[in-house]
């Protein structure tokens, strides 16, 4: 049997050397190159960071930038511009004026705009307790057949004033 070799680890000068030898076979960057690998890094960090500003500012309600796929190139893009969030008008629904149980028209603008302005400075998990309070839910009370997939009927409120009573709305607003 002959002797196995045992293995030597290289020492600091050999690294050294191997290093230098490695250095001189790559070939150097061109300064263009480098700048067009940071520049993507840039880019990156900046699509990122323009992805967060504008879901921010859709959370709260304000006008942001949404991506648009270009059908000749298949790039995406920032293109289009939704409008900020704001106060429609009154339900003006035929319905709602002849039940007696919706309270539509007890809400004057000033009303609805506390609670429209309430709203949006809510963060987004307040925002989602909120709704969540205003809704309930109750089972339906005549299903049209037996196999129907709809079990639960919710119904609509929205807070007036202080005292914070609940009053029956349109699902619409």
């Amino acid at each position: 049997m002959e002797p196995k070799e045992s293995y030597s680890r290289p020492d600091e000068e050999q690294n050294a050397s191997m290093l230098d030898e490695l250095m001189l076979k790559l070939e150097p960057m061109e300064e263009a190159e480098v700048m067009e690998i940071e520049g993507e890094i840039n880019n990156y960090e900046e699509e990122k960071d323009l992805r967060k500003r504008n879901k921010k500012l859709r959370e709260k309600g304000r006008k942001y930038k949404t991506l648009r796929k270009n059908k000749t190139t298949g790039k995406y893009s920032y293109a289009n511009e939704n409008n900020e969030r704001k106060l429609r008008p009154t339900c003006e629904s035929v319905l709602c004026k002849k039940v007696k149980n919706r309270f539509c028209n007890t809400f004057n603008h000033h009303d609805r705009q506390e609670i429209f302005s309430n709203f949006w400075k809510m963060s987004w998990d307040m925002r989602k307790v909120y709704v969540s309070c205003l809704i309930k839910t109750k089972t339906t009370q005549r299903p049209k057949n037996d196999n129907s997939s709809r079990l639960l009927t919710f119904e609509y409120y929205l807070k007036k004033g202080m005292d914070g009573k609940k009053l029956d709305s349109s699902r619409n607003k």
